[in-house]
């Protein structure tokens, strides 16, 4: 999953060749990974709970809420710079994320991760332009 980045960059651009681009290249790199951040925390939220608990005979467990791996094992792996711009990776670890994400035969479709991914992108957004302002001025001092 990427996190797609849309705002006027031609001052940005500019100060980020006055840096050079190992520099750049780091500054893009850090505020896209926080952006992502932003992205695996939105995914964790809204991931379904395990269920456990909920109907549980056991009057101790019942109505409690147990998160699940769902909503422990999201990541961001590294950012990276390609030609077409910044890539975050945003990874759901379970290998059964798919079939919850996607359905099966026997399963409706619960696709909590697509609509994280899209109401976390504008603050995701926010995140990366903010960073990446930090950053530059940081350098520039």
């Amino acid at each position: 999953m990427s996190v797609s980045i849309r705002f006027d960059a031609k001052e940005l651009e500019r100060s980020l060749k006055k840096l050079g681009s190992a520099k750049a290249q780091e500054i893009l790199a850090r505020s896209a990974f926080a952006g992502g951040e932003v992205t695996a925390e939105e995914i964790m939220r809204r991931a379904p709970d395990s269920g456990i608990g909920r109907n549980s005979p056991d009057k101790s467990v019942r109505g409690k809420h147990y998160p699940g791996k769902l909503s422990k094992d999201v990541i961001v792996k590294q950012a990276k710079i390609t030609a077409r711009g910044v890539l975050v990776r945003v990874v759901s670890l379970p290998f059964y994320t798919r079939f919850v994400e996607f359905g099966t035969s026997n399963q409706a479709a619960n696709p909590y991760v697509r609509r994280a991914s899209r109401s976390a992108r504008p603050k995701a957004n926010d995140k990366f332009i903010e960073g990446v302002r930090n950053m530059v001025q940081d350098a520039f001092r």
